[in-house]
């Protein structure tokens, strides 16, 4: 299992958030990691993936990262 924390920035200057430069950063760095063991992996992230129905809010516009998209996918 592996997960990360936090999320990106957002408008209400929350706690813990994190530049999109520094997440794609983590999830390298976790991604070295995921691939040194070859093993399949349950990942939990606080933010939600881009571009899936977990984003949408009810506007139906899509509010999730795509770092984490795109981690997901390659892993």
């Amino acid at each position: 299992i592996a997960g990360l924390g936090g999320s990106q920035t957002t408008p209400y200057d929350t706690p813990n958030e994190y530049l999109e430069k520094d997440y794609v950063r983590i999830l390298d760095e976790l991604g070295k990691k995921v691939e040194s063991k070859n093993v399949r992996v349950i990942f939990a992230a606080h933010n939600p993936p881009y571009g899936t129905a977990c984003d949408k809010i009810r506007s139906g516009a899509n509010v999730g990262s795509k770092p984490v998209r795109q981690f997901i996918e390659k892993h």
